[in-house]
């Protein structure tokens, strides 16, 4: 990765003078690299200058490129609302942009999720799912078709979202994307629980058992490449597999580096929801950093849209805290807004909370 960001500045430097759009596709292509590492502040800073940069060469259909380049990193910083407008401002051009359109959509999904506005991301991944079925785009199709399935189960539509990961599980079986069948199967497995449907739970757990080798290969590959992000995010799914087996000291060490890797990429969601994981493995252990982990887990969430993570934050303060008044105080909040998300797995860990509060 740093020989690619350092070739890339060699190879600008060069095109500079005689072929300036080169130039700055150039910076386009240096913000993949940077990303990777975990440098979204540089990839944002050689995003927003190859738009200017084509704007000036008069290019619209390369600035609305760059512009969902753009998109894609500021999502990724948690940055939702500048998401949607980079989206929006990418789709105003219409067919100019057709063969980008199911990706652009798939972005606007993904940011309305961190919002919580799952209308609003249902809409936009369905578009994009018709666009990229009749684009012949199969990875793309079956991607979409898991963030649908993903979005089904946040807004409490059970019986939706099992069907749609079924489906995908189905797509990404017959492109050979063996990780992401375990991971639809696993999710699957997870919504049965929640369910209550046990049974039905157990045949998927058994299709989905090698998640965690799968995890632990991705881990390696990312260790070993300086996947600063992807590396953060096996480790906060991994931790919480192995959380739900009841094994929470293993558990809490995988969560311990997640969430210290999402504090170095500030990033404030993915940081909640490793601590909340994290607070009740410590729980669980008896360990007396429970309450200080999970007030972390309260400060990283306070700022983010979604309400989600600020209520699995305020869960893990309700359980943990030593302090009658404040548990009460988290309780309530956490109920609160649980009942705004309509989502019955969420709201029954709120009331849960609430009572032993």
């Amino acid at each position: 990765l740093d020989e690619a960001i350092r070739l890339a500045a060699e190879v600008r430097r060069r095109a500079r003078a005689d072929a300036p759009v080169e130039a700055a596709r150039i910076l386009i292509a240096a913000m993949h690299p940077r990303a990777k590492k975990g440098n979204l502040r540089g990839a944002m800073r050689a995003g927003e200058r190859a738009a200017r940069e084509f704007a000036a060469l008069g290019e619209p259909d390369l600035v609305a490129r760059a512009e969902l380049n753009l998109a894609n990193v500021a999502k990724a910083m948690g940055r939702a609302d500048r998401a949607i407008e980079l989206i929006h401002r990418v789709l105003a051009h219409g067919e100019r942009i057709a063969s980008i359109r199911g990706q652009a959509l798939n972005v606007l999904g993904e940011a309305c999720v961190q919002r919580a506005d799952f209308a609003g991301a249902r809409a936009a991944f369905e578009e994009a799912r018709v666009v990229c079925t009749a684009q012949g785009f199969a990875l793309g199709t079956a991607v979409i078709t898991g963030n649908l399935a993903d979005t089904a189960a946040r807004a409490g539509d059970i019986e939706g979202a099992l069907r749609l990961f079924a489906e995908a599980r189905r797509l990404h079986a017959a492109l050979g994307a063996n990780a992401e069948v375990c991971r639809n199967a696993l999710e699957e497995a997870t919504l049965l629980e929640f369910a209550g449907l046990t049974g039905d739970a157990l045949d998927r757990v058994d299709a989905a058992r090698e998640a965690l080798n799968v995890a632990k290969e991705r881990l390696d590959l990312a260790d070993q490449h300086g996947l600063a992000a992807e590396g953060a995010r096996v480790r906060l799914v991994k931790g919480r597999a192995l959380a739900a087996r009841r094994r929470w000291r293993v558990a809490r060490t995988e969560l311990d580096a997640a969430a210290a890797r999402f504090a170095e990429l500030g990033d404030g969601e993915g940081l909640a929801q490793a601590l909340a994981a994290r607070a009740r493995c410590e729980e669980e252990l008896g360990d007396g950093a429970a309450e200080a982990t999970a007030r972390a887990a309260a400060d990283a969430a306070r700022s983010l849209a979604s309400p989600i993570e600020r209520t699995l934050a305020l869960v893990a303060v309700a359980r943990t805290a030593v302090d009658r008044a404040e548990s009460l105080r988290a309780a309530a909040e956490s109920t609160r807004l649980a009942e705004s998300t309509d989502i019955a797995p969420i709201q029954a860990e709120a009331h849960a909370a609430a009572a032993v509060a």
